[in-house]
């Protein structure tokens, strides 16, 4: 184990019909670009577990199914490469990537297929198997996912919440793996931090950011389309910022602010400052490290933000 006997890894690479997802792996410089993603082909000695559809276990009797196995569904193939894409394979999708401090990488695959709907579709959707020390996944109500089909044609009102859990406090990394179908060509695909109010384009760069030790599955959403650029106010910047300026947290609004309130992440009130400027820098250097919310008034309405220290 990469991280000591009492680490616990994803070791399942998972595959439907939406496609295949690898399980847990580390990056090393002697294998940066190792891809353990599955096909449909599976190579000889490969063991595997295959999840039934449709009914759950009665009392305590769990309802049985047939697989058959038989030479029409072999084939000469020892496996297809991963970027051997024909037209007919071609899908409106992607996978996202987590990498945590120690180059732990966590994979799961989004996509937009004809016949998934953005409920749960047996055929095209897949659990998270176990949550290990390091994992991510896309949520869907209560279910964690390391596959998801959702409507195709795209919708850009559509929003993917994810969730994540650290094995350590420290940088890491949420980066884009390949891209299929109109993520290839002209669909953004932005991630939003709901901590640090920000969009990142992550079909032009990563997103690096600092977490602490434990399970988050509030800070992230995959949306397509940035509303800081897109909003009602006629495209400015979004009218209320919240971030992390060396040991002051700045909040910035195009509006008078009034009352400002910082809460820890238990919601005990820690400090109260009044101000009738458009900026205030909140000095937190005598505060330990967390997740902070931030209340301010602004203009008569009240804004809260997520933040990190």
């Amino acid at each position: 184990s990469q991280e000591g006997a009492a680490y616990t890894p994803n070791n399942y690479a998972t595959l439907t019909l939406t496609g295949g997802a690898p399980p847990t792996t580390v990056v090393s410089t002697t294998s940066p670009d190792a891809d353990y993603t599955p096909t449909k082909n599976i190579k000889v000695g490969q063991g595997f577990i295959v999840q039934m559809k449709g009914a759950a276990p009665t009392g305590n009797t769990p309802t049985l199914g047939t697989l058959t196995f038989d030479n029409t569904i072999r084939n000469s193939e020892t496996g297809i490469f991963y970027n051997n894409k024909t037209e007919e394979d071609q899908m409106n999708r992607y996978w996202v990537k987590l990498v945590s401090p120690s180059n732990v990488v966590s994979t799961i695959l989004l996509a937009h297929i004809t016949g998934a709907t953005n409920n749960y579709d047996e055929n095209y959707d897949a659990d998270l198997l176990a949550l290990g020390d390091d994992s991510f996944y896309s949520k869907l109500n209560t279910q964690r996912l390391q596959i998801q089909a959702r409507n195709n044609p795209v919708s850009t009102d559509d929003i993917i919440p994810l969730g994540a859990k650290f094995s350590l406090n420290g940088n890491y990394t949420i980066r884009l793996g390949n891209k299929e179908g109109v993520f290839e060509h002209n669909q953004k695909i932005y991630l939003y931090d709901k901590v640090n109010n920000k969009y990142t384009d992550l079909s032009t760069e990563d997103y690096i950011f600092n977490a602490i030790k434990g399970t988050d599955e509030s800070r992230f959403e995959i949306v397509y389309k940035n509303k800081e650029i897109l909003g009602a106010d006629g495209g400015k910047i979004s009218d209320f910022q919240v971030y992390r300026d060396g040991e002051s947290f700045v909040i910035k609004s195009s509006r008078k602010l009034g009352t400002v309130e910082l809460y820890d992440g238990g919601g005990k009130l820690i400090m109260v400052k009044n101000t009738s400027q458009k900026e205030y820098r909140l000095d937190v250097s005598t505060v330990i490290s967390g997740i902070y919310i931030i209340k301010a008034e602004n203009e008569g309405n009240v804004k809260t933000r997520k933040i990190i220290k």
